[in-house]
């Protein structure tokens, strides 16, 4: 695939990520323990992409109510290729059927990260 069929590829799950998360009005916020699972589902989903998942450190993580649903927005460390760890990087979830991005896999994830964390 070429470099320009995979930045559309990434632009455009972005830009379906943020239609699909951004729905009319305000959602009603999940219950703590409620938000506890639903960040608990997301860290996973982020650790299964992950070279080394066992490695992961999370921090700054938090429900996000700003599109109208939850997302899940936070911090990610772990380690790469060479066995360091990469630092921090942002992510954001949305569950199973619309997935998790993390900082770094599309130019576009800092105007997504802007708009709903």
């Amino acid at each position: 695939m070429s470099g320009t069929a995979m930045q559309w590829t990434g632009t455009g799950l972005l830009v379906l990520f943020a239609l699909c998360v951004a729905g009319p009005g305000h959602a009603e916020r999940l219950s703590p323990a409620k938000e506890i699972t639903w960040i608990r589902v997301n860290k996973e989903l982020v650790q299964s992409t992950l070279r080394d998942p066992a490695s992961a450190q999370f921090s700054s993580v938090r429900v996000s109510y700003t599109s109208g649903a939850p997302v899940v927005c936070g911090l990610v460390n772990a380690k790469n290729a060479f066995g360091g760890y990469t630092g921090n990087r942002r992510f954001v979830g949305a569950g199973k059927t619309i997935g998790t991005f993390i900082e770094g896999e599309s130019e576009d994830f800092a105007a997504l990260w802007n708009m709903l964390c």
